[in-house]
């Protein structure tokens, strides 16, 4: 027994065990013979598990069962009251040996308790072993056709609406058609639904319900375009016109060089070339066809190697068009070529990054006068450095020295004679400190000494070599 589901998405088919589930089967099919799923929407997507339908009321705790529906019917047919609070459902059919492993299994959803099984169902949409599924629920069927629908709703974006993940695109089960009904051809299922079957017979209803459509791209036909007063000329007319304006935004924005740029008309792109050939033999098999200005194999800037494609220039775009029409699937060097019209403007925006470098070097501004009275400025201050000056860089070059010369002249002759005396005590103390290697003691004058000369010494040594630079 199979089934014909028609959704917003695509068609599919199911195939019913009836032989295995044959309660769960006659209520899916007589459900889907009185048009109960028509309009049902997707309600629940588990991402990499399974999608939920069946429920009229879209929110995972409605829908009605067959035989509840049949009872309904029963009491309004004989007037009597019926408690809609008591829900009538059927017992589960439960295979141990059925699991919940492969893609496109239809099962029966429960009110999470056994035995409470209704209208809504569930397919899974992967082929990975739902084990806390087993045992718990009925698997009844599985889609034959159509598997690329099921995908297709697993792939739909969700959003957290309680404890469902309602897909935000809408899908619906827009029409159910019964391709074949086992209930009525064989004897032994039609005696066991017999009390059942006639009161499904009289609640099909004379038409299906009309589509609801939503969440969908309507296509407007041709004629209404026409209708409306616009032909297809200004159509084309209004798609030139907002190509155009997409253009010159962007070569505003500096991602075309011309609004009105377009591939050159004389270039031919050749790929799928053999390593080995070089620019010299793809040059002559091509001037055949006219004169070339230009053969190039690309490269690869580091190894050197070919990258196995190539663009030729021709002088003329004839000859560009007559090598393209018969050198298609040409085998050169073993390998079986491909050529097209050359499509890259990478040339003309080279040209056009030259021109700006060219026009932005013309207006840049000249700094040659203040950049050589900068030097000279540093050359003269690193000079009087050099000759001992105490001067900053920062400082006016015509400000005079604070001190005179024949103040600095007595400063570095008292300074010499320091020195000299320090150089006499030094060479004492050195003459100590042998003795006292030797076994001798130094005497406290000669310690003194040291310490004394020794702060000295570091002093006039560093401003006396200042002083001769």
């Amino acid at each position: 027994m199979s089934v014909l589901i028609t959704t917003s998405l695509g068609e599919m088919v199911v195939d019913l065990w009836v032989e295995e589930c044959p309660i769960a089967c006659f209520n899916f099919l007589s459900l889907c013979k009185i048009k109960y799923y028509n309009n049902c929407k997707v309600f629940h997507v588990e991402k990499n598990a399974w999608f939920q339908s069946g429920d009229p009321t879209h929110t995972g705790k409605g829908g009605h069962s067959i035989f509840h529906l049949i009872e309904e019917k029963k009491a309004s047919d004989q007037k009597q009251p019926f408690l809609k609070e008591k829900e009538i459902y059927f017992n589960d059919e439960i295979n141990v040996r059925k699991k919940h492993n492969l893609e496109g299994l239809l099962c029966m959803a429960n009110k999470e308790h056994p035995n409470t099984n209704a209208s809504q169902f569930y397919i899974t949409t992967t082929n990975r072993h739902l084990d806390y599924l087993d045992g718990t629920h009925t698997i009844f069927g599985r889609v034959e056709e159509g598997i690329d629908v099921v995908r297709a709703i697993d792939k739909l974006y969700t959003e957290k609406k309680g404890e469902l993940e309602v897909p935000i695109q809408t899908v619906r089960i827009r029409h159910t058609q019964i391709l074949f009904d086992p209930f009525e051809e064989e004897e032994s299922l039609k005696k066991q639904f017999e009390s059942f079957y006639k009161y499904v017979q009289m609640m099909i209803p004379d038409k299906s319900p009309a589509a609801i459509h939503d969440d969908e791209i309507i296509e407007i036909p041709q004629q209404v375009l026409n209708e409306e007063g616009e032909t297809e000329e200004d159509y084309e007319t209004k798609k030139e016109r907002e190509a155009k304006s997409k253009a010159v935004v962007l070569e505003m924005i500096g991602d075309l060089p011309d609004a009105e740029v377009a591939p050159p008309e004389n270039v031919l792109f050749v790929c799928k070339l053999n390593p080995v050939t070089t620019d010299k033999s793809l040059r002559l098999i091509f001037s055949q066809f006219g004169k070339i200005n230009k053969c190039e194999v690309v490269r690869n800037k580091m190894t050197g190697k070919s990258k196995t494609y190539a663009f030729i220039e021709f002088e003329s775009s004839e000859a560009c068009e007559n090598a393209y029409l018969k050198m298609e699937n040409v085998i050169i060097d073993d390998s079986r070529i491909h050529v097209d019209f050359s499509q890259s403007v990478a040339k003309l925006w080279w040209q056009n990054e030259q021109e700006k470098k060219q026009h932005s070097s013309a207006s840049a501004p000249r700094t040659t006068g203040t950049l050589e009275t900068t030097t000279s400025t540093v050359q003269q201050h690193q000079n009087e450095r050099r000759l001992g000056g105490e001067r900053r860089l920062d400082a006016r070059p015509g400000n005079p020295p604070s001190r005179n010369y024949q103040d600095q002249h007595r400063d570095s002759h008292s300074r010499q004679g320091s020195y000299n005396r320090y150089q006499n005590d030094r060479e004492h103390y050195n003459k100590s400190h042998k003795d006292r290697r030797e076994g001798e003691s130094i005497s406290s004058d000669s310690y003194h000494k040291r310490k004394t000369y020794d702060s000295h010494y570091d002093y006039n040594r560093d401003y006396s070599k200042k002083n001769k630079r």
